[in-house]
Order: C-alpha cells, then sequence, then structure tokens
C-alpha cells in the first residue's frame, strides 16, 4: 500500500512529491538528509544500522560516518530539534541511528482530492499531480509543474520572477534563464498558439501572469482518471472491424477459413486491446 504522506509533530513529508513542510510551508532539506529521513520515517521505532543509513544515502558516491554525521546534522536542523525540547533522532552510540518522534501514516487509497482546476480543456488535480487533457493524463516535468500549479492558483495576478525561483528552487540558486526554459517548456505541453490559445502571458522584465479563465472545483477521488471501459457493443465493434480486414487479407482471399464461433478471429493482440484499451495522452 502506498505512502501518501507521513506526519511528526508540525512536520509533513510527502515522499511522492519529495516534500518536507511545516506548517504547509516548504522546508529546505539538501537531497541525501532527504533520503536518510525517509528511512528513518519509513521504520520510524526501529535502529537503523549506520551502513543502511550510508547505503541509502551514498547513491552513487561513496561516503563514510563521518558524512553521515553530517547529513544527521543537516537534518536535526531543518527539523530544529531541540527547540522547545522536540527530539525526533536518536543516536545510538556505534550503531545508528532511531526516529523516535510519533508518526502518522496517511495511505495513498486514502486520500482525497479535494479540488481541481479546470482551464480550456485541461484540467490539473495538485494532490494527485496529475494534469489532464481532455481526461487524458498528460506528462509534465516536475520543475514545469511546480510553475504551472503557482500559476493557476493565482491565475490574473502577476507572478514575479523571484517569487517563481523561490517556489520552484527552494533550496538552490539558479539564473532566470532556467525559469524561461521551463515557461518554454510549459508553453509546448500546454500547446500554446495552436488555434489562437494562450495561457501565460510573459510581462517584460517583472515575470509572468496566467491569462486564461480557470475554474476551480471540488472533486473526489472518484472523479479522478481511470482507464476507459469499452461497452460490449464497442468491444463488438472492434472486433467486427479487425474480423472484416482480416477477410480481406492474402490468407483469406487464397480461401484461408475463417472462425466464426468460439475464440474472435482477429488476433489476440486485437482482442486484448478492444478489451483493455485506454485514454491515451494527447
Amino acid at each position: 500500500m502506498t505512502v501518501a504522506s507521513l506526519t511528526f509533530g508540525p512536520f509533513r513529508v510527502i515522499p511522492g512529491k519529495r516534500l518536507l513542510l511545516r506548517s504547509n510551508q516548504r522546508v529546505c532539506l539538501p537531497s541525501r538528509a532527504y533520503e536518510i529521513l525517509l528511512v528513518l520515517l519509513e521504520r520510524s521505532g526501529q535502529l537503523i544500522p549506520k551502513s543502511e543509513l550510508i547505503e541509502r544515502a551514498s547513491a552513487s558516491m561513496l561516503i563514510g560516518e563521518s558524512q553521515l554525521r553530517v547529513y544527521i546534522a543537516q537534518l536535526r536542523k531543518a527539523l530544529e530539534e531541540g527547540k522547545n525540547g522536540l527530539r525526533y533522532v536518536e543516536n545510538v552510540n556505534g550503531l545508528g541511528y532511531r526516529f523516535i518522534a510519533p508518526v502518522t501514516r496517511t495511505n495513498a487509497d486514502r486520500v482525497r482530492a479535494a479540488v481541481s482546476f479546470e482551464f480550456g480543456r485541461f484540467e490539473l488535480i495538485p494532490e494527485r499531480r496529475l494534469l489532464l487533457h481532455a481526461g487524458n493524463p498528460v506528462n509534465v516535468p516536475s520543475r514545469a509543474w511546480e510553475i504551472l500549479l503557482a500559476l493557476i492558483e493565482r491565475a490574473g495576478e502577476l507572478l514575479g520572477k523571484a517569487d517563481l525561483l523561490a517556489r520552484v528552487w527552494p533550496c538552490v540558486v539558479v539564473e532566470e534563464g532556467a525559469l524561461r526554459v521551463h515557461i518554454s517548456s510549459l508553453r509546448r505541453i500546454l500547446g500554446e498558439r495552436q488555434d489562437g490559445l494562450r495561457y501565460i502571458e510573459s510581462v517584460t522584465g517583472l515575470g509572468y501572469r496566467f491569462v486564461a479563465p480557470v475554474r476551480k472545483r471540488d472533486r473526489d477521488e472518484a472523479a479522478v482518471y481511470q482507464p476507459s471501459v469499452h461497452s460490449a457493443s464497442t468491444i463488438q465493434a472492434i472486433l467486427s472491424e479487425s474480423a472484416a480486414a482480416t477477410m480481406r487479407s492474402p490468407a483469406a482471399r487464397r480461401g484461408t477459413s475463417l472462425s466464426t464461433r468460439g475464440a474472435p478471429s482477429c488476433p489476440s493482440s486485437t482482442f486484448l486491446l478492444a478489451t483493455t484499451r485506454v485514454r491515451s495522452p494527447p
């Protein structure tokens, strides 16, 4: 069962988004310290050996115990450990570390997508990090997604470049060129300029504004995109079309018999397509 979020004290971790929040405000945490936090939270109350934490945090770079201590220190600083007597990470000398604060887990299948934003033929569902076009999922890179969400949440307002940079790259310093690259990518994804459509306005020297009408509405998990299921009549139409194509094939003209009883006479791949076909991204 997939974990949607992990909550402890005033903090919430959302693994799917690689986010650490304090009172819904993003907390900067270096990536390796974040990996260590995830391990500790996933097995809260258990002693995690140093070797296991090093393996999880090292990725392709070999690190030692001294570097592990640096990451633990970064984690404790981000969690403001010691402030008001709060304590989260216990050091078991010579062995490893243990997360000792109570942790509440929220499973993904219990999460509700509280709101969605509709504009044109698109629908954006923040809780699911999902963008739909005519009901079909659209792939949006993570940085472009954060920009789109920021613009839509304040549709019609001018968002300064500094605000967007702080929202999308909260823990690093980047040039404005990176923002322009992702805005350009976002415009391509949305098909801007096609049929005269326009979504994002660039205000020279200042920032960007989402200019298309946006409708905010409540929705629940049942409304989230699901693969389409064909009715029996639709499946029969697909099979009939395939059978007709087979009848026109050279093998059929040479007199090869076609079964009309039992399993469909169309190729098995066509039959599977007919019974399990889902909508593809545009």
